[in-house]
């Protein structure tokens, strides 16, 4: 199969839900259904979707481009004096089952405005709980991969959870957020001393005590500065792209204290669709930490099977010469059956005890 089961699932569950029961869906999906799809004559990247034809015409249009794809032939539209390639939505369904790999560029395309551009929004839907019930019924999947599946319950701990504990712990009076959003998990965080940074902060929601700093730039721009005072416990979660955290990753180690822990977020994906489109959903750091666990020996580094996966660094043969180490090539059906090793995945109760061993 050259795509992947879960982009397989995506163009199933839209055409005809299975998994998924939910009104608001089946409105969506009946609408994804009726669109018309234009691409780039050359890249096949997704150009424009359009859904306003009428029935009448809709059926016409539909019947013209079966007829085409049906000779091999996408059926070809100028607007405003440019080429675009078109398809309906069955045609990209039969283009997914049939496993034509040269429209590759075209489903993935489609795949992620669906998910994550398209007013349709489809996110909600297609990577949360339709997908754990998805995987755990794929009757090839083995158990263990069933088991690394990343828990979403609260009961089994949250990134909340796990800095704060850390944070109690080490008795970190220092605490830097990069990447806060809206601040729902920085405002809940207890320490002497928080700094939040983020280009684009969302204060709605937010009322900033006294204790705490927000710095209005990205995290290459704050990093950036030599006089910055060192961070006890630093938690990533910005922009979800693996050369990105790589970057937040290495700056943080250089700006820790000596007993200092790093924790990254999203780092075991659900699923292929949550980590196929950085920076979208999850993004793809589990390929900057799965680097980390195999190149860097002088940090002890592991991912808490919980919310997302929720990666911790400390520094334990570290010094200040650069180590060099590569972001993971893997593909993600060969990190999802090795992911206990690749991340040095751990449940809650493991990390639980590893907080008590800190000095």
């Amino acid at each position: 199969m050259k795509y992947h089961e879960d982009i397989v699932l995506l163009f199933e569950e839209i055409n005809s839900p299975n998994f998924i029961e939910c009104e608001t869906f089946l409105k969506k999906s009946d609408s994804v259904k009726n669109s018309v799809f234009f691409f780039d004559q050359n890249s096949l990247s997704l150009a424009g979707i359009n859904d306003s034809k009428k029935d009448d015409d809709r059926e016409k249009m539909f019947e013209a481009l079966d007829i085409n794809f049906k000779k091999d032939n996408i059926a070809m539209t100028k607007v405003n004096g440019v080429q675009y390639r078109v398809l309906s939505f069955q045609n990209m369904v039969d283009i997914v089952l049939s496993d034509r790999d040269e429209f590759t560029g075209a489903v993935h395309s489609v795949a992620e405005v669906l998910l994550y551009h398209h007013a349709h929004g489809l996110k909600n839907y297609m990577t949360s709980d339709v997908f754990l019930r998805f995987k755990k019924a794929k009757k090839h999947s083995e158990s263990f991969i069933k088991d690394t599946l990343p828990s979403q319950e609260s009961k089994y701990g949250t990134r909340v959870d796990i800095i704060q504990s850390v944070i109690d712990k080490i008795g970190a009076t220092r605490y830097l957020e990069v990447g806060v959003h809206s601040f729902t998990n920085f405002s809940k965080i207890k320490c002497s001393q928080k700094v939040a940074v983020d280009p684009k902060p969302r204060y709605k929601k937010y009322n900033k005590l006294d204790n705490e700093l927000v710095i209005e730039k990205t995290s290459d721009e704050f990093f950036s500065d030599d006089n910055i005072e060192k961070f006890d416990v630093v938690f990533l979660d910005g922009f979800h792209e693996a050369s990105q955290l790589k970057r937040d990753i290495d700056n943080s180690l250089n700006n820790l204290s000596e007993n200092g822990i790093i924790v990254c977020h999203d780092c075991n994906p659900m699923g292929y669709l949550q980590q196929a489109f950085p920076p979208m959903s999850n993004g793809d750091c589990w390929r900057a930490f799965a680097g980390i666990v195999s190149d860097r020996d002088d940090l002890n580094a592991f991912v808490i099977n919980c919310d997302h996966g929720v990666g911790i660094i400390k520094k334990k043969n570290y010094t200040k010469e650069e180590i060099s180490y590569k972001i993971s090539n893997l593909t993600f059906d060969e990190f999802e059956k090795g992911k206990r090793e690749i991340l040095n995945l751990c449940e809650y109760p493991e990390f639980d005890r590893w907080v008590d061993s800190l000095l």
